[in-house]
């Protein structure tokens, strides 16, 4: 775990409802959305269709330009994307998704993004399906594979990068993630390494210039009425350590050296 020099520096979760920060001049907007390219659930919804509980995936170009409408829209400086996946089929790649939609965010000003190759199985399966895009370079992106997924087709993980938007005195620091669906053992590690990259990113002794702030965004796969995996989650964002108890109420924010800003409540995953 990462030490701390007692300062407290902002843990900034994204919603709808509030996806700007303001840091003295400057301002951000970010985007973060799940856009649903799953090439393993779209196979699965074509065999069997009106299968219960899975949505149809096709076609994925309409939905992605639906999306990247919305970006141009909005004027979004920063895109997170969960599930834009690329396939691997040995020797070869399926990423027309991904081609497509890189081209749409470099057409808005969105010309600087991650490499999804970085999270791509060695023979079979879709990389992590995260992808950042934005305005202004990203520096140090770092994507790392979770070491427990009960999704063994799929490289879920967390990608991580630093940017500095123009009058920002230090870079913000960008992590996004896409955890399991159901609760489980793996998804318990998941928020336990999803903490020690948090940790890691606003570290003092990381070389190189400090982060402004923590900006985390994300599919959670978690609900409200999750209580007890969604404290499990913030307990682990807030220490970068995950409690042996994980029915403990979490400590507060402010006793562990992060704060919420723009109003979020840790208690609700959707606001």
């Amino acid at each position: 775990m990462a030490k701390s020099d007692g300062a407290k520096r902002p843990l900034l979760p994204c919603s709808a409802s509030q996806p700007a920060f303001v840091a003295g001049a400057g301002t951000v907007r970010l985007l973060s959305v799940n856009v649903w390219c799953h090439y393993f659930t779209a196979l699965r919804s074509l065999v069997v269709p009106n299968l219960p509980g899975v949505l149809p995936m096709l076609p994925f170009g309409r939905r992605l330009d639906a999306i990247a409408e919305l970006v141009e829209s909005t004027g979004a400086d920063i895109v997170c994307c969960e599930e834009l996946f690329l396939l691997r089929l040995g020797p070869f790649v399926l990423e027309g998704a991904w081609a497509r939609f890189a081209e749409r965010m470099e057409a808005v000003g969105l010309i600087h993004r991650s490499d999804p190759r970085e999270s791509l199985p060695w023979v079979f399966g879709q990389n992590s399906g995260l992808a950042l895009f934005s305005r202004w370079p990203l520096n140090d992106i770092q994507s790392c594979a979770f070491s427990q997924s009960s999704e063994f087709f799929n490289r879920k993980g967390v990608i991580h990068a630093l940017v500095t938007p123009p009058n920002f005195p230090r870079p913000l620091a960008l992590c996004a993630t896409h955890l399991d669906k159901r609760a489980s053992a793996a998804k318990r590690a998941q928020f336990e390494q999803l903490g020690a990259v948090a940790s890691a990113r606003l570290a003092t002794e990381q070389p190189g210039p400090r982060a402004e702030a923590l900006v985390l965004c994300g599919d959670f796969n978690a609900q409200p009425a999750e209580s007890t995996e969604w404290k499990s989650l913030v307990g682990a964002l807030q220490q970068g350590d995950i409690k042996k108890d994980i029915k403990k109420q979490p400590p507060s924010a402010e006793a562990v050296g992060f704060r919420a800003l723009n109003g979020w409540d840790s208690t609700n995953p959707a606001a």
